[in-house]
């Protein structure tokens, strides 16, 4: 299986990074997050699931897959606002909503 993902710590709430950090056990880092490397922050938000599947495909031949997903991502790069407004679950969150953390019903 293959899957691209978008994630971004300078759009994710404070409370959403505090949130991951926990769950993995960094509970620690709380007050420190602005120390927290971007790259890094990125690793967490995404093991954490706060990112928006852009594409995901699955299959058994490894290097196949990998063509694949080099060809959406050069789709991706041009069009990656459409990719973002697509609804990617029944409630009707979508990838921005996702990389924000705010995933469910909005009131």
């Amino acid at each position: 299986m293959i899957s691209i993902r978008a994630v971004s710590p300078s759009e994710a709430s404070d409370e959403a990074k505090k949130d991951s950090l926990f769950a993995i056990g960094l509970e620690r880092m709380n007050n420190k997050i602005s120390e927290i490397k971007p790259f890094e922050m990125a690793n967490i938000l995404n093991e954490y699931g706060l990112g928006a599947v852009l594409f995901s495909d699955s299959g058994d031949n490894a290097e196949e897959l990998f063509k694949i997903a080099r060809k959406e991502c050069e789709k991706i790069e041009l069009i990656f606002g459409f990719y973002m407004d697509k609804q990617l679950n029944m409630i009707g969150n979508t990838g921005w909503d996702f990389i924000k953390g705010e995933i469910g019903f909005k009131k």
